[in-house]
């Protein structure tokens, strides 16, 4: 009733693609547990394996699931990147376009990884740099 009110159809409005930066998407792997906590109502130690499943992405990957641009850095130590790296390798499993760009090194929270959003030197990235002009790239395959 609500898209025939707007006069657009499901298929018009359907996210085609995302964009994950450092994302805390699986509470299977090591991750930020105070996300999960706040996400489930409840301490993430008193999480059943069931539980975190449930509220893990990866765990719902389907063929229909949105294209994902994922980065992450392998140093970040508030959130780890074994949940991206578990979403993307879901994402093949399933044949749907993912691009994982997992960089050496950062903090989380590296923004843009540049000299203009680096307040502190551990945000300024190099290597890094290059993942909104990928990501824009990628979005632009999706059309």
């Amino acid at each position: 009733p609500v898209l025939e009110a707007l006069g657009v159809s499901a298929e018009e409005i359907r996210v085609k693609g995302v964009v994950l930066s450092y994302p805390v998407v699986s509470a299977l792997y090591p991750t930020h547990e105070a996300s999960f906590a706040n996400l489930a109502g409840m301490p993430f130690e008193d999480m059943s394996e069931e539980v975190k499943a449930k509220y893990s992405l990866e765990t719902s990957v389907t063929e229909d699931s949105p294209a994902a641009f994922i980065w992450h850095t392998a140093t970040d130590r508030c959130v780890p990147p074994y949940g991206s790296i578990a979403l993307a390798t879901e994402y093949i499993k399933k044949r749907v376009p993912v691009t994982l760009r997992l960089y050496p090194y950062g903090i989380h929270g590296i923004a843009l990884a540049n000299k203009i959003t680096s307040r502190i030197p551990e945000a300024f990235v190099p290597t890094a740099e290059g993942w909104l002009d990928g990501s824009v790239e990628f979005l632009e395959t999706l059309t």
